[in-house]
């Protein structure tokens, strides 16, 4: 909850001295502060701010546990937010392999435990920007084995 006070006291107001966010469709913010039990966010990944607005959005009124890969996630300056948003850590992987695929095993296990837990959870399916308009899954394996 105090997570969800930060964003929305905080991090939307900062948000808002660059971008102007509108949310659109039936009932905008009511329909989703009314939903109840596991929820994924699957947004596609155009540019580096898109996590800080949905994060900013959606994070302050449905408490979202986002996935953020290592790079992201470890930088001294960075990691007292990840914690306290209780961000997920994502291996850094460069390719698939067999390894790889142990590295990530536990993190797909905590998912899906939190989901049957009813947790809400932000997971950018392709893990990388999207460079030519066209999102591209790859190698990247949670999503669907989280589903």
């Amino acid at each position: 909850m105090i997570v969800q006070l930060f964003l929305r006291y905080v991090g939307r107001p900062l948000v808002w001295l660059r971008y102007r966010v509108q949310i659109e469709g039936p009932d905008g913010l009511e329909r989703l502060r009314q939903l109840r039990g596991p929820i994924l966010v699957l947004p596609n990944h155009p540019g580096h701010i898109d996590p800080v607005l949905v994060m900013a959005q959606l994070g302050a009124e449905i408490p979202l546990r986002p996935l953020v890969v290592s790079f992201m996630y470890r930088p001294f300056f960075l990691l007292p937010l990840m914690k306290f948003i209780n961000a997920l850590e994502v291996p850094d992987l460069v390719q698939h392999s067999a390894s790889a695929r142990e590295q990530v095993e536990p993190l797909i296990h905590t998912v899906v435990e939190g989901l049957d837990r009813g947790e809400k959870f932000l997971i950018y399916p392709s893990g990388k920007l999207e460079r030519n308009g066209l999102e591209q899954i790859g190698s990247t394996r949670a999503v669907p084995d989280i589903l």
